[in-house]
C-alpha cells in the first residue's frame, strides 16, 4: 500500500468473539499470545515519551528484548482536560 499525507494505514485493536470477514482494504487479524508491559498514563500527549523510554529500560532489565513495536489505548479524548487525558501504553 502506497503511503503519504493523505493515505495512511491505521490500526485498530479491539476483543471479538470471532474474527471479522475482509472487506475492501479492512483486515482482520489475531494477535498472538505474548507477555507484555504494560503502563497506565494520566496527562497529556506531550510529555508522553520518558515513559516509554522507562518502560523499555524496565523491560531490558527483566531480561526480554525491547519489540520494535507498541500501541496506546486512549479511555477518554477530546473533550477532557489534558491533565485527565487516561492512555494505556502497552509493549509486547
Amino acid at each position: 500500500m502506497e503511503r503519504g499525507p493523505d493515505n495512511f494505514s491505521v490500526s485498530v485493536c479491539m476483543p471479538l468473539l470471532k474474527p471479522l470477514p475482509a472487506k475492501d482494504d479492512i483486515i482482520s487479524l489475531v494477535l498472538p499470545e505474548r507477555k507484555i508491559a504494560f503502563c497506565m498514563y494520566l496527562g497529556p500527549y506531550d510529555p508522553i515519551t520518558p515513559v516509554y523510554e522507562e518502560m523499555r529500560k524496565w523491560v531490558e532489565e527483566q531480561g526480554y528484548k525491547v519489540p520494535a513495536s507498541s500501541y496506546e489505548q486512549y479511555y477518554n479524548g477530546q473533550n477532557y482536560p489534558e491533565e485527565y487525558l487516561l492512555t494505556k501504553i502497552v509493549l509486547p
